[in-house]
């Protein structure tokens, strides 16, 4: 716009013509300036000229004109050549990079699947591995070889199996060491991927075995618990002090066994114990039983990395099981179900119990199962490991009924209180209960351990014993062992025979060793890999039972801990733990309501197990619900201190106290197992009457109609239905886990340890405490009522309530309305 001028805009242009300006309606302005008429109103366009030119500028400038398109594409052509040889030499780069890249995952990062999903991912190079659920997402993490065992870099990887994706072998020269990893999902028409596992098996030729650990706070839910087959409550609860857990075997034991040498034999312990764990989040880890497993548990107070670890040896280090020398051998497996309660129940179903179940797993998973194949070497299973719960001829409720409706009296009498008067005044005060009394010392009961014979001299006279008990409408129970003392009659018989464990050398027998109260033992151990040896030993207690007045047994002293140091068996064992187990095989012949002292891997069996005395009554509880969850619903509970031990310690009236609350505690067990030292209790000035008024009530309410048709119905559906226990955790309830349960109040019903359901329908929260009067309670949905007070509680999906109180004489029990 020019100087001075408003309303008016001006656009410039550069060299115009006046016949181009006449063709654009341009005009002139005042000021010499050319404009065109716009709006009515006047838009200036400016015209700026170049200066004048010569003729030879112009024809110079008009020949440049000409040449330039010709150079400009040529530079161009020349730029283009060169960026499409960075472009090729680039895509070769990214090429060979993805080519490289894919190469190294094909050696180091596998993906396993089963028939339906990805179920893993293993990185060879750092070895974790990655267990992932239906969705993709991150169950499980495990680091395989945490202690670098094998060393070198991987030599080649196969597929296991076919389909070849649902498994890779891989191969590691170092000590000829191989890891397969393979899958397989559960399913049936309904559902046709109700779980998906993953199997690990590590073989190699070494001493130093790999270490696989998993990290338990790996998982969706930053609220998650972890549950065991031996510490119900694996994590988070803290149960140690030191962090540093070795690495022991994972089989029964629970004593201080020392071999005839002093060497103390070292293992997990319990009576119980099932090498199997469970997250809240549905993740299973179960170990094979086929080979030795050592375990470490390592959840402390302050640790941060709580961990669970698996390993093994090709000694089986607890001590020299000789057996085939094959190298060392793990394998276990990790699956994921849709929930914990689904989970538990397909791992009972098709590994704990397989033999009755309706669902088979292919061959290469047989393994894992606990299918009573015990001998190395042999493709048939035991005979009796393939018994079967159609085979029974009536089920344990029914059989065992005396045991299961009256009390099971654990009788201690002291030496020189074997008179006939004393034993009516030991048995006056509980003969209106009846059931079975127990002597459970074995040097009171016989003469010499493995002869057979009852003790009969001055200080103890069995005689009399079975005799003031069947008069008192009592049956009895007494223990056996798998001993036979040297200065028996039966043990050079044994040891001709070859019926007891020998040495290395096969040349004399390998001796155990026994502490008694009186003196120590060194007994021969009958082998029972030897069928010939079992039948006698079976033959010679139905020979002592027509003798003696006799109803149960009580077979003690059954953990592969008694196992003589430096031993050879007649067939060699899979696993020192399956010594157990073929323990639990010959007190099932002996009779179905033979009690053992031992589970492991003999689940179908359907037997009484005795479970180790714990430190506390909630640990009682706590054991009892590990037993249910690894599959042995009919457990019976052992009281946590001798009465005259927790006498020295504690006023009369503080274990007056407990007993009552273990008289309420023990009457919703599947066995009403009480202690009952009847001169201790006098002496010690307890309230005796007071106490069998309590067995009196509590003994009428575990019949009442209500409570005995519960029992019963708990007591067939364990049977029949293989994944249900008896006495089941509130996790278990129905709709106790509902949609509207928070993750903090989730949390809090799953640490639930010292309250449990008997069936659907009975809630039982004892009070574990001696001098404790009130606790708070957990209710799941539905209409309950307190059996004793009639209080009654209408709970549409959870409640807890605070400090409900319990006098003395009372026990919050709820039955479902």
């Amino acid at each position: 716009m020019a100087p001075g001028k408003s309303g008016s805009s001006m656009v410039k242009f550069s060299s115009l013509s006046s016949a181009n300006r006449d063709d654009m309606n341009l005009i002139e302005s005042e000021d010499g300036e050319i404009g065109e008429e716009i709006n009515g109103g006047r838009a200036h366009l400016e015209f700026r000229f170049p200066p004048s030119s010569t003729n030879n500028d112009t024809s110079s400038h008009q020949s440049n004109d000409k040449e330039e398109p010709s150079e400009q594409r040529r530079k161009r052509s020349q730029r283009w050549r060169v960026r499409a040889l960075l472009i090729i030499l680039a895509c070769i780069i990214i090429t060979v990079l993805l080519l490289v890249w894919h190469f190294y995952n094909l050696q180091h990062f596998l993906e396993i699947r089963d028939k339906y999903r990805k179920v893993a991912k293993f990185n060879a190079e750092t070895r974790y591995m990655s267990v992932l659920d239906k969705q993709g997402n991150l169950a499980a993490e495990f680091l395989l070889d945490s202690k670098g065992a094998v060393s070198g870099d991987l030599q080649y990887m196969h597929a296991c199996n076919e389909p070849s994706e649902t498994s890779s072998c891989l191969h590691w020269a170092h000590k000829n060491t191989s890891l397969s990893l393979t899958a397989f999902g559960f399913g049936d028409e309904d559902d046709i991927d109700k779980m998906h596992c993953i199997k690990v098996e590590w073989k190699m030729q070494s001493t130093t075995t790999p270490v696989d650990c998993v990290d338990l706070t790996v998982a969706p839910d930053d609220k998650v618990v972890w549950f065991g087959a031996h510490n119900y409550i694996t994590y988070p609860h803290a149960n140690m002090d030191s962090c540093d857990d070795p690495m022991l075997q994972y089989i029964p034991g629970g004593f201080s066994v020392k071999n005839p040498f002093g060497t103390i034999l070292q293992n997990k312990g319990g009576s119980v114990i099932e090498p199997m764990w469970i997250s809240s989040t549905g993740v299973v880890i179960k170990a094979s039983t086929h080979h030795a497993v050592r375990v470490s548990e390592q959840v402390c107070k302050n640790g941060t990395n709580p961990q669970i670890c698996l390993s093994s040896a090709p000694d089986d280090s607890h001590q020299s099981l000789h057996h085939d020398n094959d190298g060392f051998h793990m394998d276990y497996m990790v699956c994921v179900g849709d929930s914990l309660h689904a989970a538990h129940q397909e791992t009972i179903e098709h590994f704990i119990k397989p033999l009755s179940q309706k669902h088979t797993v292919p061959e290469y998973f047989q393994d894992m199962t606990n299918d009573g194949a015990y001998f190395e070497g042999d493709v048939e299973k035991s005979i009796i490991g393939s018994i079967k719960p159609s085979d029974l001829p009536s089920t344990l409720h029914s059989q065992c009924s005396w045991l299961v409706e009256k009390p099971l009296w654990n009788i201690i009498i002291h030496d020189n209180d074997f008179a006939t008067p004393s034993i009516e005044a030991h048995l006056q005060s509980l003969r209106k209960f009846g059931g079975t009394v127990h002597l459970s010392d074995i040097a009171q009961v016989y003469d010499k351990l493995g002869d057979f014979v009852l003790r009969n001299d001055v200080e103890v006279s069995m005689d009399n014993f079975t005799s003031v008990a069947k008069k008192s409408g009592f049956k009895i129970m007494l223990p056996f062992t798998p001993f036979v003392n040297y200065d028996t009659k039966h043990f050079n018989k044994a040891a001709m025979s070859g019926y007891l464990i020998f040495d290395e050398d096969q040349s004399v027998p390998s001796l155990t060793r026994l502490t008694t109260h009186e003196k120590t033992l060194f007994p021969g151990v009958i082998d029972l890999t030897n069928e010939n040896a079992s039948s006698w030993f079976i033959n010679e207690i139905t020979n002592f039972n027509t003798r003696a007045p006799v109803d149960y047994f009580h077979m003690f002293y059954g953990q592969s801990t008694w196992i003589p140091n430096h031993y050879r068996l007649s067939r060699p064992l899979h696993n020192p733990g399956h010594f157990s187990t073929l323990y639990a095989d010959v007190a099932f012949k002996i009779g179905r309501c033979t009690v053992t002292d031992v589970a492991y891997d003999s689940q179908i069996r359907h037997q009484f197990v005795l479970l180790s005395p714990s430190q506390s009554m909630k640990e009682t509880v706590s054991s009892a619900l590990a037993a249910g969850l690894g599959g042995y619903p009919f457990f019976i509970p052992t009281f946590p201190c001798p009465l005259h031990e927790a006498l020295k310690h504690m006023r009369p009236e503080a274990v007056q106290n407990g007993f009552i609350r273990w008289i309420q505690l023990v009457a919703f067990f599947p066995v009403m197992h009480i202690p009952w030292d009847y001169n201790t209790m006098i002496n010690a000035g307890m309230n005796v009457d007071e106490l069998t008024e309590m067995i009196q009530k509590y003994t009428d309410l575990r019949n009442s109609t209500t409570v005995h048709g519960i029992f019963e119905k708990a007591f067939l559906e364990a049977e029949t239905n293989s994944t249900k226990p008896v006495l089941t955790p509130m996790w278990m309830a129905p709709n106790a886990l509902n949609q509207r349960t928070n993750a903090d109040e989730k949390q809090r019903i799953l640490l639930l340890d010292d309250q449990f359901m008997i069936g659907t329908d009975l809630c039982v929260a004892p009070i574990l405490e001696m001098d404790a009067t009130k606790r708070d309670i957990y209710l799941p949905p539905g209409i309950w009522k307190d059996i004793l007070t009639s209080q009654s509680f209408d709970i549409k999906y959870s409640k807890w309530i605070k400090n409900y109180k319990a006098e003395i004489g009372n026990i919050p029990v709820f039955v479902r309305v």
